[in-house]
């Protein structure tokens, strides 16, 4: 009996995490430790900005006009320092995942957006 709830939970915990686009993505980064490198638009504004307005700049610099966020959370990837944030973005060209680091007041926010799966 205890057998069948252990594996009965394990597979739960993995069929949350494969419909969860977020942690799909975390766990492909992981795979590749050059997820940061290359250009991304330059985000302006504070590390106190609300992360909508974030995912607003991040959308426009991609040329995004209509989209709603429906999740927005912190999450941790192993290797950075600094606190990382994930939106799920419903888009007029499919689901997206913004990816939201403050980098410093010179340079702004670093994000990126990604396919959701």
């Amino acid at each position: 009996m205890r057998l069948w709830l252990i594996a009965l939970l394990m597979h739960s915990s993995l069929a949350i995490s494969a419909s969860d686009p977020i942690e799909q993505l975390v766990t492909s980064l992981l795979s590749n430790g050059l997820w940061t490198n290359g250009l991304f638009p330059k985000i302006a504004l504070p590390a106190t900005a609300d992360a909508s307005q974030v995912v607003a700049e991040s959308m426009a610099s991609a040329h995004i006009e209509k989209y709603s966020i429906s999740e927005l959370r912190d999450i941790t990837i192993l290797g950075v320092s600094e606190k990382c944030r994930a939106a799920l973005v419903e888009t007029n060209s499919g689901r997206k995942i913004v990816l939201m680091i403050y980098s410093s007041p010179t340079t702004g926010w670093w994000t990126r957006i990604y396919d959701a799966r």
